[in-house]
């Protein structure tokens, strides 16, 4: 599977599954390992990866369809598929239909066979350790003439960085009061 998807990669300048700009998912069950892994292919393909569930994500994927996104997911009408939709759109190189998908856990699919690209001597230095999990290319798409899809495959803004960290305060804490905090 790995050489049937290293096909669709451009080593250089990353990849975008056509179709899958305007996906916006998120994942449920899925920890260490196998969580990193799904993530990185959500962003691999050109949708966007966001930590909660919103009336506005797409996309909700379970490794077994229950919990709290769950919920959710059915109360906002998104759709829930098994993260195969995603590897089988990388192997299609375009976005298929969900319909064989929907409704079906991760734990039903079978486990994540997607691996992080080797992205050989173009990558950066981290990511020219065969097999390092941690390169990250995920951010970046083949270049288009369309300026606006290349701009909705860039990573998305951490929804981190503008949350109220303390909310009995009332105000949100700046990032020069936390480095003067921690003596950065």
């Amino acid at each position: 599977m790995e050489d049937e998807i290293a096909l669709h990669y451009n080593g250089s300048s990353g990849h975008c599954v056509q179709g899958m700009e305007s996906v916006i998912a998120t994942v449920s069950g899925y920890h260490g390992l196998e969580r990193f892994k799904l993530i990185k292919l959500i962003n691999y393909t050109g949708a966007s990866y966001v930590g909660a569930m919103a009336k506005s994500t797409t996309h909700l994927v379970c490794w077994r369809l229950e919990g709290r996104k769950y919920e959710l997911a059915m109360k906002f009408g998104t759709i829930i598929v098994s993260h195969r939709w995603f590897e089988d759109c990388v192997k299609a190189g375009k976005r298929i239909p969900e319909r064989h998908y929907i409704m079906k856990s991760g734990q039903q699919a079978g486990p994540l066979t997607w691996e992080v690209p080797d992205v050989g001597e173009k990558g950066s230095s981290l990511a020219r350790k065969k097999g390092n999990v941690l390169s990250d290319l995920s951010y970046m798409c083949k270049p288009t003439r369309d300026a606006e899809m290349n701009a909705e495959c860039t990573w998305p803004a951490s929804s981190l960085l503008s949350e109220n960290l303390y909310p009995a305060l009332g105000t949100r804490i700046a990032s020069h009061m936390i480095e003067n905090f921690y003596g950065s």
